[in-house]
């Protein structure tokens, strides 16, 4: 299986699934396609009907809404009126609350990890600027903590390996052998690492390359959410690092 190049479709509860009509669904792909390379894929005829799809398929607009920031010059407005209809079809959605951090500033506080991985980022700009846009100690924050470039969808690495992951005679598997879950990098050490580095290049004091880039900056250049960044920021003022 190769997760991600899944497609992911939504249907009203009750109602049942049935396909979208075919040009819908070459939108659909060519947005997804896009996603992945990082570049607009699709033109206005195709990107209109996914943007006015929610009562078929309310994902469509979530997928086309992220398909609208890879233009060079994005219609905020646009993007705005999209949320506010997405809103009462998806209500609560991880991936909407991202959007509307872009066009209303920080939203409720985010507990679960959004579908689209280009959320999940956005989620963590707003984190980085407004600390708790992502729920302290939540899923989402141990899912953006352990981001990892698998595609379109957010993929993280797990902190543990399953519970319960059993080896050929029925005892635990051994950290590091077949079959165990790979462990998540030390978030806190890479923040660390990245701010030692600099200061080993430019031949200056860790104190002065902290005063110089402001815990936000970190976590723009490092891709984290707010905490672990604090964490590596007070470890290293902690250890009076040079």
């Amino acid at each position: 299986a190769q997760p991600q190049h899944a497609t992911v479709e939504m249907a009203p509860l009750g109602t049942g699934w049935s396909p979208v009509d075919e040009e819908l669904g070459l939108a659909r792909e060519a947005a997804l396609s896009g996603l992945r390379q990082g570049i607009d894929l699709i033109s206005d005829q195709q990107l209109l009907p996914m943007l006015d799809s929610q009562r078929v398929d309310p994902f469509l607009g979530v997928v086309g809404a992220h398909a609208m920031l890879l233009d060079h010059k994005p219609d905020l407005r646009r993007l705005d009126e999209v949320v506010r209809r997405l809103a009462p079809h998806l209500p609560g959605h991880p991936d909407v609350a991202a959007l509307r951090t872009l066009t209303d500033g920080p939203s409720a506080r985010v507990a679960s990890p959004p579908m689209l991985a280009a959320s999940c980022r956005l989620l963590i700009e707003a984190d980085a600027a407004d600390p708790g846009v992502i729920e302290d100690g939540s899923p989402a924050e141990d899912a953006a903590e352990r981001l990892v470039g698998r595609g379109v969808w957010t993929t993280w690495l797990e902190q543990e390996r399953w519970p319960g992951t059993l080896g050929p005679r029925g005892g635990p598997v051994p950290r590091g052998t077949a079959g165990a879950r790979p462990l998540a990098s030390d978030v806190v050490g890479r923040v660390q690492a990245y701010v030692q580095e600099i200061a080993d290049l430019e031949g200056r004091a860790v104190a002065d390359v902290l005063h110089d880039v402001p815990r936000d900056e970190l976590c723009r250049r490092t891709g984290l959410p707010h905490r672990p960044v604090e964490r590596a920021i007070e470890g290293l003022r902690g250890t009076g690092a040079g």
